[in-house]
């Protein structure tokens, strides 16, 4: 990079002796006391040359540089009216911008005048390119300097003195009494009379523009574009003109100091008398404000707000926008001020002509008060200055339309408060602070009882009196080990009768951050805010659940445990925090595992009340191995993404799996198998479609060798919430993979912002082999776009794909391309159950009829007769994008043995199962696992029918014949839980929210109802 920044460097001064009729020959200045001294226009350029480097010298940035005369480098640049003079461009010799400044330059008062530079296409451009703070162990600062009679144009990011500032937090850039009388102008986005672009802990003070300002979107008389944190502009000021021009009418933004500010930043002792001219967002302190933490305080605008055309939005006195999310607590003005006649706002006080020229304002102005402020810079001498300016005094005859005003703080006070308001016009009262205490207000009685006042009103013209309220404020502490809390959430304090929010934001290497707590042993409750009633300094301990790697077993297999064990094995598939990366291991779970607790709501949207405290889960990415569930399942995952990170793009997903493989090496066969992925939450925001419950998306290899993926006997309970192509199960199947899902159902809510959501896949792309077998979903799926509709099953199709005995809910509304549209008395009866597990590789299927709501993996079927369903027992199904070879399985009550005992029994020879070619893989040779231990190893209970009454009035529901202690649940037809508890004697009652079918669970006895 320094070889290119050297080659640019000889190639502008080239361009400078070859094409310029005056010629300037670089000089490197002399040096004393360690700093260059620069006394002529050669070693002014000598000194560029220094610092941007020279094909045999390497660039030297953080120096020291002081300014010993006025330097003229090119005459009359400008006419007398400003403008560039275009008939001697020829003569004039080329300014190169000084880049990448990292040290100290001191004009020591002295000028710069004649600079040229004229280059569109050119970005960051003024006296200085772009100055740099990194590091905090040296200073970076320019200090009294002018740029006059200049002119400076570019494409992007032009200042009269730097073009981009950019400052770390602990490392300022100090550009402190510089002045700009010169014409700066952007062809591009940005531009500023001091300093086009400032980004970081920028400090602007005693900085004055004169000259003229102009860009195509954002242009500032001090500062184009400023991104603060703790930035400030301060005692500071424009009278020249600052013009945002740009042909589409709601796309530009000048303010008189500031064009557009965002970020933590302050205006103290700030004014403009200039023009601002614009077609929309216009301001005469500033264009656009928002931010974490905005203060504009003592300051005022006397110029001409001049909008282009007349319709025009977002124009104030003051401020044109301001866009902050809070305005209340973000946005702090104080003893504001604005010239009656301009254009109003309510981000100041209105005051007529003379108010501003015989010394009313100046004198609120100087006698101001505001912690850290400086208002003494303030003076005016009456009769001669227009309006307030900077020369420190107030002289000649004040007008006698003041009244008294006493103000009372604490004991030992040392402040210098004002004494004095105007009758007839709005008067902000000062915030006076107190160490250990937080300013509450001013009350008019010394009890301090009633409401606070804020200002003195317009239509009070008495002796005023105030007493100040100041209320305890105390230390946090965190002890957080080896984890860091984020900068912009650290809270350190909190006020007596109010409390915080704790942050929620903590984080550490190898670990996941599972709350606050008072005591250092993690006993007692979390805490997620200190509460209003809390008193006295506090001491918090972060509690960590630390990833740890699994054991493994005999055969090199990882065996999952616990959430330890769980966020450990994704460490290592992702290679991330410190863990070796293992993208090809085989695993397996030894328990079911709860991540989080309560993560959705009855109705399956989120818990937002206690979201603050999930634990947020990191999607397992590239995964090319073998991981089996074991029949446990994983809950309450929490995944939640406002904007998806670069790094996701390409092959990661977001769900339980993010990615199974990377698109060109991919291991031979992938298998994920007997999980599932219970009572989560998944939502991904942005233009991103690969978001699924198990995973969100599977990658192909080549198309030459397609990769094999196999899920099986896997399901979703949990919400997924994406912009394009969610699913219940897999949210996108991509490219050249051959992807079997077998025995897998989803009865989650599954959303769609824009296109295609799925209730099993939300999209298979092109060149894709996907066969799906045994599948049902009764969850609810949406999608909202216009563009493609929401399906049962499949959202998306552009690839072959074989759908086998496979069903779905039939809800009004909802299409579906492939499998059997099925009523949820089949669901509940045992048919469908029945039809899956006589289905290929079925035996994993069964149901408690009357007991349990929905087909399982519990692996028998009890209680279920054929010729007791309804009439239309429900046959195994199959469907193809193109007509598939599949046989159908045929199943009826002729063929299916069944009694009125309490096991329906079907095997192989007593029942015709299917005999699909569409879905024939290893996965048959699949362990099953029901519950954790082996399906043959299940013990099955007897089936008691209901022993219980229900009885249905409106929507109460009233239970009778329970037994006292016995723990009941209601659910909807879909498998929701709207309530749970234990019955309270032998009588339960249950309102309902609305109308419909429910089913009511009493121990394992269930009865369905219907609310009219």
């Amino acid at each position: 990079m320094s070889r290119i920044k050297t080659l640019f460097g000889i190639l502008m001064l080239l361009a400078v002796l070859v094409e310029a009729a005056g010629t300037i020959t670089p000089k490197t200045p002399v040096t004393l006391n360690g700093c260059y001294h620069i006394t002529s226009k050669e070693e002014l350029y000598g000194f560029a040359a220094i610092v941007n480097g020279s094909e045999n010298v390497a660039p030297k940035q953080a120096v020291c540089a002081r300014l010993n005369n006025d330097i003229e480098v090119n005459k009359d640049v400008l006419t007398s009216e400003g403008d560039l003079n275009v008939a001697d461009t020829s003569e004039f010799v080329p300014w190169t911008p000084i880049m990448n400044f990292q040290g100290t330059f001191n004009g020591q008062g002295f000028t710069i005048s004649g600079l040229y530079y004229n280059d569109s296409t050119r970005v960051n451009v003024g006296f200085f390119s772009n100055i740099v703070s990194e590091t905090n162990d040296r200073d970076v600062s320019v200090k009294n300097l002018g740029v006059f009679n200049s002119y400076l144009k570019g494409g992007n990011s032009v200042g009269a003195i730097v073009g981009n500032v950019s400052a770390s937090e602990s490392a300022p850039v100090v550009i402190y009494n510089v002045r700009n009388h010169s014409r700066i102008e952007a062809k591009g986005t940005v531009a500023g009379g001091i300093a086009a672009l400032a980004v970081g802990n920028v400090q602007i003070g005693n900085s004055v523009n004169t000259g003229y300002v102009a860009a195509k979107h954002v242009v500032g008389g001090i500062v184009g574009l400023l991104s603060g944190t703790s930035a400030t502009i301060t005692n500071a000021f424009s009278v020249g003109v600052v013009e945002a021009f740009n042909e589409l009418e709601d796309k530009s933004i000048a303010g008189g100091i500031v064009g557009q500010a965002g970020g933590e930043f302050e205006l103290k002792n700030v004014y403009n008398q200039g023009y601002v001219v614009g077609s929309n967002v216009m301001g005469g302190i500033a264009g656009s404000l928002s931010g974490s933490s905005v203060l504009l305080v003592n300051a005022y605008n006397a110029g001409i707000i001049s909008p282009l055309i007349e319709e025009y939005e977002n124009v104030g006195s003051i401020l044109g926008l301001y866009a902050g999310k809070d305005k209340a607590e973000n946005f702090t003005y104080a003893n504001v001020y604005y010239q009656k006649d301009g254009i109003s706002d309510i981000h100041g006080i209105e005051v007529p002509e003379k108010m501003m020229t015989d010394g009313t304002v100046a004198y609120l102005l100087h006698n101001y008060y505001y912690e850290g402020l400086d208002a003494s810079i303030w003076g005016q001498v009456i009769g001669e200055d227009p309006a307030p300016d900077f020369s420190g005094s107030i002289t000649g005859d004040l007008p006698l339309v003041f009244e008294k005003m006493t103000l009372h703080t604490y004991e030992g006070d040392a402040s210098v408060l004002p004494e004095k308001y105007v009758p007839g016009y709005r008067y902000d009262l000062p915030s006076v602070s107190r160490e250990g205490y937080e300013f509450s207000g001013w009350y008019d009685n010394a009890e301090l009882k009633g409401y606070p006042t804020k200002f003195i009103s317009a239509i009070i013209s008495e002796e005023q009196e105030f007493w100040a309220k100041y209320t305890p404020v105390y230390k946090i502490s965190y002890v957080t080990g080896s984890g860091t809390v984020t900068f912009d959430e650290e809270v350190l304090s909190y006020v007596e009768g109010v409390g915080v929010v704790l942050p929620k934001n903590v984080t550490c290497t190898g670990a996941i951050f599972r709350g606050w707590y008072k005591d250092k042993n993690f006993k007692g409750d979390r805490l997620y805010e200190i509460g209003s009633e809390e008193s006295g300094d506090v001491v918090l301990y972060a509690k960590w659940l630390e990833k740890k790697e699994p054991s493994k077993d005999d055969d090199g297999c990882y065996v999952i445990k616990d959430e330890s064990d769980l966020y450990g094995f994704a460490a290592i598939v992702n290679g991330a925090d410190g863990f070796s990366k293992n993208t090809s291991p085989c695993a397996y779970l030894d328990n079911d595992i709860v991540v989080n607790k309560n993560v959705l709501k009855s109705d399956g949207s989120l818990n937002v009340a206690d979201s603050a405290g999930f634990a947020h889960w990191v999607p397992i990415n590239g995964f090319n191995g073998v991981f089996d569930g074991r029949g446990h399942s994983v809950s309450g995952l929490y995944v939640k993404c406002d904007s998806v990170r670069e790094s996701y793009d390409g092959y990661r997903g977001y769900g339980f799996f993010g990615s199974l493989g990377i698109v060109g090496s991919n291991k031979n066969s992938i298998v994920v198998k007997n999980i599932g992925i219970d009572a989560s939450y998944f939502e991904v925001k942005g233009d991103f479609e690969k978001v699924g419950a198990l995973v969100g998306v599977v990658n192909g290899n080549a198309r030459t060798a397609y990769s094999n993926i196999e899920i099986s006997n896997c399901y979703n309970t949990s919400t997924v919430n994406a912009v394009s192509y969610p699913g219940g199960i897999v949210g996108v199947i991509n490219s050249y993979s051959n992807t079997i899902i077998e025995n897998c159902y989803n009865t989650g809510s599954i959303e769609g912002k824009h296109n295609n959501a799925g209730g099993l896949v939300g999209s298979i792309k092109y060149d894709a082999k996907v066969n799906i077998a045994n599948c049902y979903n009764v969850g609810r799926v949406v999608s909202y776009g216009t563009q493609q509709d929401n399906d049962a099953l499949v959202g998306e199709v552009k690839s072959v794909v074989d759908v086998a005995n496979c069903y779905y809910l039939k809800v009004s509304g909802v299409k579906a391309s492939y499998g059997k549209s099925t009523e949820m008395t089949q669901f509940e009866n045992g048919d469908v159950a029945y039809a899956l597990h006589n289905g290929e590789n079925g035996s994993i299927w069964g149901q408690d009829v009357g007991v349990d709501p929905l087909p399982n993996f519990s692996g028998k079927l009890k209680n279920y007769s054929s010729e007791e369903s309804s009439s239309s027992v429900v046959s195994s199904s199959s469907s193809s994008a193109v007509k598939s070879s599949s046989s159908e399985a045929k199943s009826s009550s002729s063929e299916a043995k069944s009694s009125s005992s309490t096991e329906a029994k079907s095997s192989s020879s007593e029942v015709k199962s299917s005999s699909s070619n569409a879905v024939k893989s290893s996965s048959s040779q699949l362990e099953i696992y029901c519950n954790g231990k082996k399906c043959s190893e299940v013990v099955l209970d007897t089936w008691e029918a209901p022993r219980f009454q229900v009885m249905v009035s409106g929507r109460t529901v009233l239970v009778t014949g329970a037994r006292s202690g016995s723990p009941y649940a209601v659910l909807d037809v879909q498998g929701q839980v709207l309530a749970t508890g234990r019955v309270d004697g032998s009588n339960l009652s249950i309102v309902l929210p609305h109308s419909g079918n429910f089913l009511v669970r009493v121990d394992r006895q269930i009865r369905r109802i219907s609310v009219k």
